[in-house]
């Protein structure tokens, strides 16, 4: 139904849930920026409740120390991490190939921002100091892991692929190389080249896995 000119159509009032939904947003976004710019250690609650335009009480009221922040910041990249293997692990593939478009986005993404790269080493050597948040971030990383490893093992089983090491270490060999690739990166960007983590994926997924009818009792033929 059409409202006469001059006549607002009243805006519906946020629900108490919902202000507190889009606060946490904000502050979300504003750490984001803050913690890419300045680094972990230098960011403070105060100067994301600032630069947010929210009072201090507000970001305690959603998050309880800077620490609990950024696991939530970390929580949204895994989730975001996690979606890609599920997106990737529903087009058929062998594991070679899956393995190279998962470094093509990763490429694309910590290659292309080396400030995340730096942020997450510095709070990974952070947390590994203090034994409750290592292992929070432990358990948030073996989250990611066992998505890629069910990745891999959806694929392996859909090509009739069968890799001669457990799908977990796979996915864990693959996170080591990657992060390996991003540091290098931060102190020689020009000397790492954009496709060598595409290249060190493929042969060693292709050294880790054969076709079933190749192997014969866990070697192959």
């Amino acid at each position: 139904m059409a409202h006469p000119i001059g006549v607002r159509k009243k805006k519906r009032r946020l629900t108490r849930e919902e202000k507190k939904a889009l606060t946490r947003s904000q502050l979300l976004e504003t750490a984001k920026e803050i913690f890419l710019r300045c680094g972990f250690y230098r960011t403070s609650l105060e100067e994301v409740a600032e630069e947010a335009g929210f009072t201090r009480g507000a970001v305690y009221s959603n998050f309880e120390s800077k620490d609990d922040l950024f696991l939530a910041l970390l929580d949204e990249r895994i989730e975001q991490r996690v979606r890609e293997f599920r997106e990737a692990a529903a087009t058929r593939g062998t594991l070679e190939n899956l393995a190279r478009g998962d470094a093509r986005r990763w490429a694309a993404t910590m290659g292309g921002k080396p400030e995340w790269t730096l942020l997450l080493m510095e709070f990974w050597t952070y947390a590994a100091r203090d034994p409750r948040l290592r292992e929070e971030l432990a358990a948030r990383h073996l989250r990611l892991l066992e998505a890629g490893a069910q990745m891999l093992e959806d694929a392996a089983a859909g090509m009739g692929e069968t890799p001669s090491i457990l799908p977990l270490d796979l996915s864990r060999a693959a996170s080591a190389m990657a992060h390996g690739v991003a540091l290098e990166r931060l102190v020689d960007p020009d000397g790492v080249p954009q496709e060598l983590l595409e290249t060190m994926f493929a042969v060693f997924f292709r050294k880790t896995t054969a076709p079933e009818a190749h192997r014969d009792d866990g070697h192959e033929s």
